[in-house]
């Protein structure tokens, strides 16, 4: 309780920094809190933010988190695959993400877009990454059977 009471003091003090850093550390806190559904309106400010900063201050951790958000969320998907794109064009060591994650939440957002060979081909990326990545594994079959 005094954890995410100090996590959400500090999520505060960012309002006035980055607001896109402000919203996402709000919505993961609510999600862990509350589940994911009562977090959407504030991955949903954190994506709008982001579309209207310039991209020299974008950086390429918030192209996957916010990618993802758009992938769980169904919010703003052909921004999400955008960011996604980014994210795995511009992957490099200092990213926290493996780009398999990524792939994955390519294939939500395309399978949620009705593009199923775009959404298997990503999900295969994503197991040639990692070929034990149950997740993907899963994510394939229910592609599969759509």
């Amino acid at each position: 309780m005094n954890y995410m009471l100090n996590c959400r003091e500090s999520s505060e003090e960012l309002k006035n920094l980055n607001k896109v850093d402000f919203y996402l550390a709000q919505a993961f806190i609510v999600s862990e809190d509350e589940g994911p559904e009562e977090a959407a309106p504030l991955f949903k400010n954190a994506i709008e933010v982001h579309l209207g900063l310039p991209s020299h201050k974008k950086r390429n951790i918030l192209n996957y988190e916010l990618g993802k958000a758009a992938s769980d969320g169904d919010i703003y998907p052909q921004y999400g695959l955008k960011l996604l794109n980014e994210y795995i064009a511009n992957f490099n060591y200092a990213d926290i993400y493996p780009l398999e994650l990524a792939y994955l939440s390519k294939a939500k957002i395309q399978v949620g877009l009705k593009d199923k060979m775009a959404a298997i081909e990503s999900i295969d990326k994503a197991l040639t990454l990692r070929a034990n990545f149950k997740e993907a594994l899963i994510e394939k079959r229910r592609i599969q059977n759509l």
